[in-house]
């Protein structure tokens, strides 16, 4: 089998893999660190709390760093994967041990949010389909001026995740072939209150540095040709009838500059297409909370990508993103988003594409130390010229039992599917146990 290799990158938006790792472990002794939500981070099943219904008595309990709050965990898993290159005609499975320490802070007051949090991760394939794999990001969130008219807020993450990175919330996992990826992101902005009015402005920038190959005709290709950088500004205009209910009007530009694949490299016409493009999405939408049963946020407008790349045919339409949040029973949550954009996951094959998108989650405290949860979440990026049409959809179930609030045990289950270009299945059995210190 022979390896197709590639020219030297023409952007420096990179870093390497052992000094991301370095830096992030150092980062995250030293910080402390944490989500949004402290549970939002976790290896199997997002949430461990109570759905809304108040404390359970399971829930960690942190130390203080100054007036941070702090949560060390480590998690151990053992998963099986009956699809680990996510080959269509010739599954490989195996079994992956994995340890994964993290540590989350969060420093909360009237004037001011700030959010960390650190994790590096080792895995282990126990039938040496793939080498042994370090991964780890390093993440941090910031929002200041609470309860005044000016509220600057920022964020920026550091990563190196393979594709069988154990987070619930990673869109590489959905490739499914032997390929790390490394991403720097930085956002800022700036939301100022002129009465009923507020305006926002923020700026976002993001690189993906890819390594590893997937096979194509029977070949190993080098990944790194889909090397990226992306730049997002977003401007918005509110008006705020109360505390609870917003309409809106924004403008979201983006650039993607892609490294594209050098004219030595032969690849099927689909994957060879340089994604380098620019755009812009108008939309108008409303957010709206009754009490805390409700809460929804929906946005509807016009989009407009144009590609670098004659081959592909520009992108124009309808677009629209939302979200919603009900809870039912105090015990009971249920999410239901949509989104039809351009494509800004990390997966290399499908990032850049059109993307429509629909998604739900369900959680249930089933007693207080017994957490279930299931999703499920249907998706098709659509054809361009010598593209394909993809279609691709997951269900998922987890049960989390929490011992004590120190340790609890978990168990999910996944199918996930894609059709047309780069199609596979996979299916994943992982089984964990998680201590709070």
């Amino acid at each position: 089998m022979k390896k197709i290799t590639k020219r030297p990158l023409r952007h420096a938006c990179q870093a390497s893999g052992a000094l991301v790792i370095r830096t992030m472990a150092t980062g995250a002794l030293i910080m402390g660190a944490a989500l949004p939500n402290v549970a939002q981070a976790q290896d199997i099943g997002e949430n461990t709390g109570r759905s809304s219904g108040g404390p359970t008595g399971y829930e960690p309990v942190p130390f203080y760093v100054g007036q941070f709050q702090v949560f060390p965990q480590i998690d151990g898993q053992i998963e099986y994967n009956d699809n680990i290159r996510g080959s269509e005609i010739a599954a490989v499975d195996d079994f992956i041990v994995s340890i994964t320490p993290a540590i989350f802070a969060e420093d909360r007051r009237a004037d001011r949010e700030i959010f960390l949090s650190g994790r590096l991760g080792f895995d282990t394939y126990l039938q040496g389909s793939r080498n042994d794999q370090l991964r780890g990001e390093l993440k941090g969130r910031y929002r200041g001026g609470l309860g005044s008219l000016t509220k600057p807020f920022g964020s920026f993450e550091i990563s190196a995740n393979n594709s069988q990175s154990r987070t619930e919330d990673d869109d590489l996992r959905d490739l499914a072939q032997p390929i790390t990826v490394t991403t720097l992101r930085a956002n800022g902005g700036l939301e100022q209150i002129f009465g009923p009015l507020i305006g926002t402005v923020e700026a976002d920038f993001s690189s993906a540095d890819y390594s590893g190959t997937i096979l194509v005709g029977g070949d190993e290709v080098e990944m790194n040709f889909r090397d990226n950088v992306r730049y997002v500004g977003r401007v918005q205009l509110a008006y705020q009838r109360s505390q609870n209910q917003r309409i809106f009007v924004e403008a979201i530009f983006n650039k993607f500059d892609f490294e594209g694949a050098a004219p030595e490299l032969d690849l099927p016409a689909n994957l060879g297409l340089d994604r380098s493009s620019s755009g812009v999405r108008l939309q108008a939408g409303f957010r709206r909370e009754v009490t805390r049963l409700v809460s929804v946020i929906a946005k509807v407008g016009y989009l407009q990508q144009s590609f670098e790349d004659p081959r592909l045919s520009s992108i124009s339409g309808l677009s629209f993103e939302g979200n919603a949040e009900l809870n039912p029973t105090p015990l009971t949550r249920i999410e239901l988003s949509a989104l039809r954009a351009i494509d800004q996951s990390a997966n290399p094959l499908l990032t850049g594409r059109l993307r429509t998108q629909f998604s739900t989650r369900l959680q249930h405290e089933l007693r207080r130390d017994i957490v279930l949860s299931a999703s499920a979440r249907y998706a098709r990026i659509t054809r361009q010229s010598l593209d394909q049409d993809v279609a691709e959809w997951e269900v998922a179930g987890t049960a989390r039992y929490r011992l004590t609030p120190q340790w609890s045990l978990a168990l999910r289950g996944e199918h996930f599917e894609r059709d047309q270009a780069f199609a596979f299945a996979q299916n994943r059995v992982m089984t964990s146990v998680r201590y709070n210190f």
